[in-house]
């Protein structure tokens, strides 16, 4: 179980590398990051544990840093979506 901090942490810097693939990271505020990073993160954590794959384990594993990274890409890319249907 990670605590609050290690979220934020990962969140942060996934958050952050997320916006940075997407090309958005000058539109995002450091609150956008570390919200993409977390939500991100966790919805692609729950898809996983689905299927029975641990994505989020700690703080010092590769997979959480990855399952957190590729979480915000897609939620940033559905956020991106959405918002040019408007």
């Amino acid at each position: 179980m990670m605590s609050w901090i290690s979220w934020l942490i990962i969140g942060a810097f996934s958050g952050w590398v997320g916006s940075k693939i997407m090309g958005v990271d000058e539109k995002m505020g450091s609150i956008a990051n570390i919200l993409s990073g977390i939500v991100g993160g966790m919805g692609l954590n729950a898809i996983l544990a689905h299927f029975g794959i641990v994505g989020i384990n700690g703080f010092f594993e590769i997979e959480s840093w990855l399952t957190s990274i590729v979480g915000a890409v897609i939620l940033i890319a559905a956020v991106k979506c959405l918002k040019n249907r408007s």
